[in-house]
């Protein structure tokens, strides 16, 4: 299977990567600051603050560590899947290239 992506896709997905991941590390930091402003303890707010770096940074690395044509599909289909690209971003993709994101979010149900 030609894991490879079209020209023009590409081009779009490479335009959206620094909002969506500003957006991605937006979330980061709503999240941290939610564990902050709770009633728990210091040291519950540490292991939850330390848990939730760890969890989000493996994701934000999977989604925009190594953007590389080659990747590009998984790693668009990653943005659909976490919610950082919304239907309008995925309307600009092709119909070929939305299909494929598609059939990757079926597996991933």
């Amino acid at each position: 299977m030609d894991h490879d992506i079209r020209e023009k896709d590409w081009k779009t997905a490479r335009s959206m990567f620094d909002g969506l991941l500003e957006l991605a590390f937006e979330r980061v930091i709503e999240k941290t600051s939610q564990i902050i402003d709770n009633n728990d303890s210091n040291a519950e707010k540490y292991h939850n603050l330390r848990k939730t770096l760890r969890d989000e940074g493996k994701q934000i690395s999977s989604m925009f560590d190594d953007f590389k044509r080659s990747a590009a599909i998984q790693q668009i289909s990653l943005w659909k899947h976490s919610g950082l690209l919304t239907d309008e971003q995925f309307d600009m993709f092709s119909p070929e290239t939305q299909d494929r994101i598609k059939g990757m979010l079926k597996i991933w149900r």
